[in-house]
């Protein structure tokens, strides 16, 4: 299906966030609260449009049918990103060269989608080496009944020049996991998932900017692996029931370059996105019931 560009007015604040990013260069750079303090922002949003929330599961192999009324967990960047991006304000970092590493989430109970979302942000954790710093983010979702509905973890990354090689093997899919699923990649799967959270970052919809940097071809957006891959869970392994899935968390390990057909892999309570066992996986996770 195609995603209607229309759904781009409905995604100005994540777009004005990654404006603000983009600029974070020519920002005056501060020092960590030595305190070990930490920016927390909390906002009421309102409900997300149904028809927006409809098509999301659609785009990413989920039905609109199995939700009863209630938003999908992976959605959340759509909602949260803004607020995330806040808590990252005058941190003493180029932001302009952030990685998705990952990310996890808690799901205590389902969030109605037509009542307005509270939510609270933070910059949990800063842990900084030779070779990277990652910012641990953490974001609690909810009603004004239920406030803690839901429980989110992203790992921004920043790579830092280094001389050094990590000698460190990933790892690969094992050749016991089972293919549960095949995702037809197209290219404009980039520009339809971005229509739909806000996430315009040109390298999973621009082929040349993403040439630029490095790429034979846009890549797919790390959120929408995740949520592909959630999906896939949903309908082959958990018998289309979402609110069987407690918790999820993942890697993203390795750039998924558009057009592709990865399967999704079970080994247990471990998934894996990838092209077949044996292989390193694009994405690694865990995930219960």
């Amino acid at each position: 299906m195609r995603v209607s560009p229309l759904y781009a007015r409905h995604q100005i604040p994540v777009i004005m966030a990654l404006l603000k990013t983009a600029a974070g260069p020519i920002l005056k750079k501060v020092s960590l609260n030595s305190g070990g303090q930490t920016t927390v922002v909390e906002a009421v949003l309102p409900p997300r449009p149904q028809g927006l929330i409809e098509d999301y599961l659609r785009h990413v192999g989920g039905e609109p049918s199995w939700y009863k009324g209630t938003l999908p967990p992976s959605l959340f960047p759509q909602w949260g990103f803004p607020l995330m991006a806040k808590t990252l304000t005058g941190l003493p970092y180029n932001l302009t060269k952030v990685l998705n590493g990952g990310a996890s989430f808690v799901v205590h109970a389902p969030i109605p989608a037509d009542r307005p979302l509270k939510v609270r942000a933070e910059l949990a954790q800063v842990n900084e080496t030779e070779s990277r710093v990652v910012l641990q983010q953490k974001m609690v979702t909810g009603v004004e009944d239920n406030p803690q509905c839901l429980e989110c973890t992203v790992n921004a990354i920043i790579p830092k020049k280094s001389d050094k090689k990590s000698g460190k093997q990933k790892a690969l899919i094992p050749q016991t996991a089972r293919e549960i699923a095949t995702l037809n990649l197209a290219l404009d799967s980039g520009i339809d998932f971005a229509l739909l959270t806000g996430d315009f970052n040109p390298i999973h919809w621009i082929p040349s900017y993403a040439r630029m940097a490095g790429f034979p071809n846009t890549i797919l957006h790390g959120f929408s692996s995740m949520a592909r891959t959630i999906e896939a869970l949903n309908r082959n392994v958990l018998a289309q029931n979402p609110y069987a899935l407690k918790s999820f968390e993942c890697r993203f390990v390795r750039p998924l370059v558009l057009p592709a057909a990865p399967g999704v892999f079970v080994d247990g309570g471990a998934v894996f996105l990838g092209a077949a066992t044996g292989s390193a996986p694009y994405l690694s996770g865990a995930y219960t019931v």
